[in-house]
């Protein structure tokens, strides 16, 4: 029997250890040079790789439903002599080809569909020959193929395909998916990966959710949208995948849910769409605060000043402001809010262009002031833009009790903070308590970033308020721990994700209650929610990394208990996720040959702590076969400045628990640490590296082998080569593994009752038919 070192769990790990952790895992996944790609430019002969994939741009026209995806791939061939080449495409169910388009001196060449068994055998040879498992997902599917020649060397080669489909409608959304999943060796663009698509509908358009790509949406009016995904030397592992609703409803209600045990996650999205008239958007009473202390000179304070500017001149006729300035003392510009008519705008334009930064830092003096508008002249939502690079140092000083005093002077919950902290003198613990605690949120600008951005996309995300003082409430499906604990506004053009957890399926009725202008609304959904859904199983990732994110925040800002720590570290357990208190001990990806039974396992390089997977049994209790992982699986390199910063982000939460004041709450490193807490909480896309739930299974990449959780060391086993027709068979004879294949070339799996399957390159002796049946009898 072949053996892997066994694994350690270590409770707590020191902090150069976590940043060695989270640098590993990241780039191990992002640092490949084998190309693989959907579609693909395949040379015949088979010693030759994949054409390298210089760009790889989609265009998508989505109306009512119904889909047209333009493709255009520009391919490069590192060839010395010309080639010829297949081109392959797995084409999406339902999906037919309308244009395909590639010209070879001068002549255009035509493709041909292949439909599901002959796409198989395709798929087969694809999957043996380039050692990519990824094209398993396809299988069952058509393939789109065509054959090129010549290929000059050293030449580019351009492939453009059109196709249409009819979208899936679930969960009264509809589902767009766009191929791109690979495995194992994920596909890099030597340039460019560009999405866009635009959405059509005849009715209003409210919910657009990718839960693989980080996208930019812009509303164009109600019935209208652009998505949009850009990336220079994009890695290609996932496929794109973008839902969208369109509802009547004022705000639309969508729900994703994924329950296969006792407990089941639901995504639930809230959106108001875009605004469709003039009439619908309701105004607010904005009052900007502008720190103008000495500290602030140079290009801080000109880009604050540029940036009211901007807010100013974009303010609606008939909403309400006011600016206040402070440095050792605060004044604001008028003596109350005033309507944001020309006149008064121009006076608050030319006392901008007046302002220096001199003096100290009043802060408690601004937010006080700040907070005595928030009635105004009609009533109307507050809004408060707060701009600072540094701590208080007159009046009050200690970030507590500051923090007290505004929450006794907004104990009614009118006025909302969104605060921006500049430079490397700010406190993140501060900010970020200050805005939590009064409805809105804090973001960082380093120095020599340029703070007109931030300023001018935040007012944009603020501009518009469809609903205040949200709050929800799911009934009669014994809901529990959702996240945000807190439902900020909701604005038109944006929308609101909560993750949650619920025991019980069935119908649910949802209340949504909150403040449209100045009346009191409450609105109610019904949605049904299954009390087995196997899909969606993304969902329970993103929940437990937006729990782990509250729970270290209170850890940072309220100080660590036991009952905090014993929780994360749950957690951390079961779903992978990175924490200062959890890690694993592995040996390294690139160690020696296969050891026979009986050699010890000599590692003269040990590997520093990677992250926390879910739970594997102490070192007496597993022995986990060992299999040498491919030469070529990517080894990581030096860090960037960046990445360097955000790894240590994680450390400054054991140097800031419970003070505001401490130096790990202070200047970047405080930054940096609320950011990446930030993203946490606010968690939208799955994002597993090293482990990958598959339904009710947990796999963790150890020494480049995708193992099950449950292996024991006294299972049976039975080792199949990858790619063999031993491999095809057993995907036949159990398609229900389809999914766990996929993950890689190197896979140990538990398939039923004390039994597993080890899936390896490295195996020569293969079972036939009948003794992989009998084995999983």
């Amino acid at each position: 029997m072949l053996k892997l070192s066994k694994l350690r769990l270590f409770p707590q790990i020191s902090n150069s250890s976590l940043r060695y952790t989270i640098f590993t895992m990241v780039t191990f996944f992002f640092l490949s040079h084998k190309i693989h790609a959907q579609g693909m430019l395949i040379p015949k002969d088979s010693s030759l790789e994949p054409l390298e994939l210089k760009s790889h741009r989609v265009e998508v026209e989505i109306l009512d439903g119904v889909s047209k995806t333009t493709l255009t791939q520009v391919f490069h061939s590192n060839c010395s002599s010309s080639i010829e080449a297949t081109y392959i495409f797995p084409l999406p169910s339902n999906a037919a080809v309308s244009n395909f388009a590639i010209w070879i001196d001068g002549k255009k060449k035509n493709g041909e569909i292949l439909e599901k068994d002959e796409a198989e055998k395709i798929y087969q040879q694809i999957v043996s020959r380039l050692k990519d498992p990824g094209i398993l997902d396809y299988m069952g599917g058509k393939v789109f193929r065509a054959r090129i020649f010549p290929i000059p060397p050293g030449a580019d080669q351009k492939v453009e395909i059109s196709f249409t489909q009819t979208l899936p409608f679930q969960s009264n959304m509809y589902k767009y998916v766009y191929p791109l999943k690979t495995s194992g060796k994920p596909a890099v663009t030597k340039e460019d990966f560009t999405f866009t698509a635009k959405i059509k509908a005849q009715n209003p358009i409210k919910t657009i959710y990718s839960p693989t790509h980080k996208i930019d949406v812009q509303m164009n009016g109600a019935k209208e949208a652009v998505v949009g995904f850009e990336q220079t030397r994009a890695t290609l592992e996932n496929n794109f995948i973008l839902y969208y609703s369109v509802s009547e409803d004022r705000i639309g209600l969508s729900v994703l849910t994924h329950k296969t045990g006792a407990t089941g996650t639901f995504f639930l999205m809230l959106s108001p769409g875009g605004i469709t008239q003039q009439s619908e958007v309701v105004a607010k009473n904005i009052t900007f605060v502008l720190d103008t202390s000495g500290s602030m000179n140079g290009d801080k304070i000109k880009g604050a000043k540029e940036s009211l500017k901007w807010c100013l001149e974009h303010l609606e006729s008939n909403e309400e402001f006011n600016v206040i300035r402070f440095s050792s003392t605060a004044q604001a510009f008028f003596e109350k809010p005033v309507t944001s008519n020309r006149e008064n705008k121009k006076i608050a334009l030319e006392k901008i262009g007046s302002i220096n930064a001199a003096g100290g830092t009043a802060i408690e003096s601004a937010l006080r002031l700040a907070l005595s508008q928030k009635e105004g002249i009609s009533n109307l939502p507050h809004f408060v833009i707060f701009i600072t690079d540094g701590m208080p140092t007159v009046g009050m000083t200690e970030p507590k009790d500051i923090i007290k005093m505004v929450s006794s002077l907004n104990s009614d919950g009118k006025s909302r903070i969104f605060a921006f902290g500049l430079g490397e003198d700010v406190n993140a613990n501060f900010l970020d308590m200050l805005t939590s605690q009064n409805h809105g949120y804090a973001q960082y600008i380093e120095s020599g970033e340029k703070i007109e951005n931030a300023v001018k996309k935040l007012y944009d995300a603020v501009a518009h308020p469809a609903m205040t003082d949200v709050e929800l409430t799911v009934e009669e499906i014994d809901s529990s721990d959702i996240f945000p604990q807190k439902i900020p506004d909701l604005f038109y053009g944006e929308q609101i994700t909560i993750a949650g957890r619920y025991a019980k399926g069935g119908n649910s009725k949802i209340i949504l209650t909150g403040r449209i202008g100045n009346k009191l609304k409450k609105i109610t959904y019904t949605r049904q929610f299954p009390a087995n859904d196997s899909e969606n199983e993304f969902i329970d990732h993103i929940w437990a990394t937006r729990k782990v994110g509250y729970l270290l925040d209170q850890i940072r800002l309220n100080g660590e208990s036991s009952e905090l720590r014993d929780e994360v570290i749950a957690l951390a357990r079961t779903y992978g996720i990175v924490t200062p208190y959890t890690s694993y001990l592995v040996v390294e990806d690139n160690i020696g040959p296969l050891e026979e039974e009986g050699h010890p396992l000599y590692d003269p390089h040990p590997t520093p702590p990677t992250p926390m997977p879910p739970y594997i049994p102490p070192p007496n209790e597993v022995g986990i076969p060992y299999y040498t992982a491919p030469s070529d699986y990517p080894k990581t390199s030096g860090k960037s400045k960046q990445e360097e910063e955000i790894l240590e982000a994680m450390d400054s939460i054991s140097e800031s628990k419970g003070s505001l004041s401490s130096p790990g709450a202070m200047g970047k490193k405080g930054a940096q640490m609320s950011k990446v807490l930030s993203e946490m909480k606010n968690a939208q896309i799955d994002e597993q590296t090293i482990t990958k739930t598959i339904g009710e299974k947990v796999f963790i990449l150890r020494n480049g082998i995708w193992i099950d959780t449950k292996y024991q060391k006294n299972m049976k086993l039975l080792k199949i080569k990858f790619g063999s027709p031993a491999y095809f068979t057993l995907l036949k004879i159990k398609p229900d593994l389809k999914k766990i294949l996929t993950l890689g070339t190197e896979i140990m799996v538990v398939v039923g009752n004390e039994k597993a399957i080890a899936i390896s390159l490295n195996i020569e002796k293969e079972p036939n038919e009948e003794t992989i049946i009998k084995f999983l009898k």
